[in-house]
């Protein structure tokens, strides 16, 4: 059975995909730098760590997986944070109807 690929792999333009919310998708911020995703045509809701939340900001369709990457790892100064995690975040993201990948 051959393995699945790598998360980066599954995206459409690997490190360099651009990422936006769907239509209808909203991103609504706490103060504590949690947010929750609001689907309005499934009434769907997702709740979002820190971690998730600040890449969801960062879903405006300009910004690349590598982009984000940098800045999540910027505000995150001292930890490690891996960009297969992240990209596998966005691919789940797709697969629920949140979020559109696009090549760059």
């Amino acid at each position: 059975m051959p393995d699945e690929p790598a998360p980066i792999e599954r995206l459409p333009a690997g490190r360099s995909t651009v990422f936006e919310l769907a239509p209808g998708v909203r991103l609504e911020p706490f103060p504590d730098g949690s947010a929750l995703l609001l689907s309005e045509e499934s009434e769907e809701s997702l709740s979002l760590n820190l971690t998730g939340a600040l890449l969801c900001t960062f879903a405006d369709g300009t910004h690349s997986l590598d982009d984000a990457h940098r800045e999540v790892q910027g505000a995150f100064q001292g930890s490690e944070v891996a960009i297969q995690v992240l990209a596998e975040f966005l691919l789940e993201l797709a697969d629920r109807g949140l979020l559109l990948l696009n090549p760059r």
